[in-house]
């Protein structure tokens, strides 16, 4: 297999701060699924959907919220943590790192304020 220079420029995207949401467009067999594949390899899980095969196809209208189909999908490796601050409030904590891997800053932002 041969380096594809779009992996350099999924990269950039990946490593942005403020990146938005990727939609990897393009004909038919053209390298879309390969290139998707490569580029998982610089993370250390992610989740492979093909909504083209019938058994992998999710009703997505079932979820009200993103917090229901991430632990939809994450499956059996979903922990959940209770924690009280000192004033006595309580959170729950999911561990979903993919949930929250783009904007962990503002997690941790909002969690030193709440505490």
């Amino acid at each position: 297999m041969f380096k594809r220079d779009i992996i350099d420029e999924l990269i950039k995207w990946k490593n942005n701060p403020e990146r938005k949401p990727l939609l990897l467009r393009g004909a038919r067999q053209v390298g879309k699924t390969t290139v998707v594949n490569m580029f998982s390899e610089h993370y250390e899980q992610y989740i492979y959907l093909n909504l083209e095969q019938a058994d992998n196809s999710l009703d997505f209208t079932n979820y009200g919220r993103v917090e229901q189909f991430a632990i939809r999908i994450y499956g059996g490796q979903l922990k959940i943590d209770k924690i009280s601050t000192s004033n006595g409030k309580e959170y729950t904590l999911l561990n979903l790192p993919f949930y929250l891997a783009g904007r962990i800053e503002n997690y941790i932002d909002w969690m030193q304020k709440s505490l």
